[in-house]
């Protein structure tokens, strides 16, 4: 028995190991931006690993997603995800005000269904 939950525990354990993210971080490689070369006044946000400066996403762009790769939204928006049963899920950047709506008439809808 005890050997049995050992090799289950070490499987798991290497599993999640070989499909964990990892960075390389090289600062060097990164491309020297600033908020005036983003479209849509989107501004920069730090990449996933937090090593490099990348644009932001704008209003209605897509975001999240796993572990970021869909992107950050600018400062004044944040992103939602209608699917939150799916890890994978992405959201969509919305305003800070419409996502509180929206975040409200889903749960409205989920609470009367």
């Amino acid at each position: 028995m005890i050997r049995s939950i050992f090799w289950i525990f070490l499987s798991y354990y290497c599993l999640g190991r070989s499909i964990a993210f990892s960075c390389v971080c090289n600062p060097a490689e990164c491309e020297t931006l600033t908020d005036d070369d983003c479209p849509d006044r989107a501004g920069t946000v730090w990449d996933p690993c937090g090593c490099c400066k990348v644009c932001a996403r704008a209003e209605n762009q897509p975001c999240g997603g796993p572990y970021g790769f869909f992107g950050s939204c600018a400062h004044e928006l944040e992103c939602v995800v209608t699917d939150v049963t799916n890890d994978n899920s992405g959201g969509l950047c919305t305003r800070k005000l419409k996502a509180f709506l929206l975040i409200y008439f889903l749960l409205f809808c989920l609470e009367s269904s």
